[in-house]
């Protein structure tokens, strides 16, 4: 239901002369790599990261970007309370609705929408594909449009300059050979050149996959750690697989040097959550 809502105001903003992103999305039609589905993944994905501005969709629907053309009925209610008193509408749940509209101040629609989201306070978008559609490709287009527009625009944290995936530990085997195909990607198929080759060369894919080096002391340098340690150098373009129920960078932490040093039991304290906060050096990905 979310996504038709989505949908719709996406096709608004593509026909709109807001839109920024009317070239690049001709010029991938125009390539005919992708398939319609992923076509319109991507077109989602930069319509949250632009005209969204990568705001977590529980803000989006509480600012009210997601709203229809207010009616005469809902005309006084504030956006978070008429999103809410929308999606009751659509949702068909008339006691609701009719709630709001009778004591639009008692309730805490910010409260109550952030539920409807799961609490969840970071961009958190789940783009669900067909079997067979091309989810992995559609990943690596992802890393190459972020790494495009980031390097247009340096310092805006919409985009993401390395990335992270996460997979789980049971179908690691089955998964890694797979994501692997994301080196072999051809840019192209999203960018023009030159940008597309340069970007290409750029791209570094590693499996964070290796075990200790050394004996547990109090703080210990891993090989998995350096590899992260080693990409601040250049922190641009990297792409880490990790596990997920073992993440190294749950473990681990940057001393004021920005050297990586691995955190023991007692001391790790950061949660997994942690490690989906959007920030201007790191994208995570979820399997």
């Amino acid at each position: 239901m979310l996504n038709d809502i989505i949908s719709a105001k996406k096709n608004q903003w593509l026909q709109s002369s807001d839109c920024a992103i009317t070239g690049l999305i001709g010029y991938i039609k125009r390539a005919d790599k992708l398939r319609t589905p992923q076509i319109e993944a991507i077109e989602t994905y930069l319509f949250l990261k632009i005209a969204g501005e990568n705001k977590p969709l529980w803000q989006l629907f509480s600012e009210g970007f997601f709203n229809e053309s207010q009616n005469s009925t809902a005309l006084n209610l504030k956006p978070n309370a008429l999103a809410l008193y929308q999606f009751a509408k659509r949702q068909k749940l008339a006691k609701l609705a009719d709630l709001i509209l009778e004591h639009p101040d008692a309730l805490d629609f910010e409260t109550i929408i952030k539920s409807l989201f799961y609490n969840v306070s970071y961009p958190d978008y789940l783009l669900s594909l067909p079997m067979g559609a091309g989810k992995t490709y559609l990943m690596a287009a992802f890393m190459y449009l972020d790494l495009y527009f980031a390097e247009l625009e340096p310092d805006n944290k919409h985009f993401a300059h390395n990335f992270l995936v996460l997979i789980p530990s049971g179908l690691k085997t089955s998964i890694v050979p797979s994501l692997k195909t994301i080196q072999h990607f051809q840019p192209s198929w999203v960018l023009p050149e030159p940008a597309a080759s340069h970007l290409k060369s750029l791209l570094k894919f590693d499996v964070l996959d290796e075990s200790k080096s050394a004996k547990r002391s109090n703080k210990t340098v891993t090989p998995n750690a350096k590899k992260v340690n080693d990409c601040f150098e250049n922190p641009f373009g990297n792409v880490f697989v990790v596990n997920a129920e073992k993440v190294i960078l749950n473990r681990v932490e940057l001393n004021p040097t920005l050297s990586t040093v691995e955190k023991t039991d007692d001391e790790n304290h950061v949660l997994l959550t942690n490690c989906g906060t959007e920030s201007d050096l790191f994208r995570t990905f979820r399997f």
